[in-house]
């Protein structure tokens, strides 16, 4: 069975596995950053990485999941916020260093694609698919294509406003989806209530045990991630929504506030709501999500050879 080399990038880490053509994460290795890292650091992190696998599986192809818009017809990142650069040819860099063929996508765009490919998404073919860890990242799939819109910038949730006058973003913006239902927002808001310094995995374990400044703060995230995934169903007339990430694991817990709000918000002619998945990926998603990219992609070549 062919094997693919996947490298999921992220502003802390570093994953670099083999991914087989079920989905199956074979081996993997994973690099921590504990502070702002440069571009000359991942790759040589990255060679290092990768080369125990390109010995022992020889993969033929490789996909790379990375923050920021990402042109996936060429490989390049015209904005990389957690490394400063612009215009970031990723793909060809790494196709230099590995010497194989590199596909490069959006993070969340290739959560999207592995869903379709590996995961409950199969038979769906307009969809919306939205994670929730330190941010809040999201894709779309329309009539059953990846929908990436005329900047690479599609499905970004995490950036829909939802407190007039709110807290500021990572963005640069107010009151964005991510000020209030990200790992960092959840944290913060429990930080301004009683002072103390709580993960947002902490918090949720608090809020399963009824502390209340806890409870409030994840259904708090999960009202304003309810009216988004309303705003984006009403205006594109999808109703299926995926979940991925790890906070979104603790807002299971307010599902039903999240439902509440989506059914309060939906502008529907018929009797239907948005139906919410949690992804079974789980943390291998954005990792099978570039395999999956890269699988396609060459597929796509080799038909396009054939022509």
């Amino acid at each position: 069975m062919e094997k693919c080399l996947a490298i999921d990038i992220g502003g802390s880490k570093v994953l670099v596995g083999v991914v087989d053509e079920t989905g199956i994460v074979v081996e993997y290795d994973r690099k921590e950053y504990s502070s702002a890292y440069s571009l000359e650091t991942l790759y040589a992190d990255v060679k290092r990485m990768a080369a125990p696998y390109m010995e022992k599986y020889k993969p033929k192809i490789c996909g790379v999941s990375l923050p920021g818009p990402v042109n996936g017809d060429t490989g390049v990142c015209p904005l990389a916020p957690f490394l400063g650069i612009r215009d970031w040819h990723a793909a060809e860099d790494f196709k230099q260093i590995l010497g194989i063929p590199v596909y490069a996508e959006n993070d969340a765009n290739a959560c999207a694609v592995a869903e379709k490919v590996f995961g409950k998404a199969a038979d769906v073919d307009d969809f919306m698919w939205i994670t929730v860890s330190n941010g809040v990242g999201g894709a779309l799939y329309l009539n059953g294509s990846l929908y990436v819109g005329a900047n690479f910038c599609a499905g970004e949730f995490g950036h829909i406003r939802v407190e007039e006058n709110g807290k500021a973003c990572t963005c640069g913006k107010k009151g964005c989806l991510e000020s209030v239902a990200s790992g960092r927002a959840v944290s913060a808001y429990y930080k301004e209530k009683t002072g103390q310094d709580r993960t947002a995995k902490e918090i949720g374990a608090l809020a399963i045990e009824g502390d209340e400044i806890a409870v409030a703060a994840y259904r708090r995230a999960a009202k304003a991630l309810g009216a988004v995934i309303a705003q984006a169903a009403t205006l594109l007339d999808v109703n299926v929504c995926y979940l991925g990430g790890g906070v979104s694991q603790s807002l299971d817990l307010f599902k039903d506030d999240l439902i509440a709000e989506i059914n309060d918000k939906l502008f529907l002619p018929i009797d239907k709501t948005v139906k919410i998945e949690y992804s079974g990926l789980g943390y291998y998603a954005s990792l099978c999500g570039a395999a999956a990219v890269a699988y396609g992609a060459n597929k796509q070549r080799e038909l396009n050879k054939g022509e």
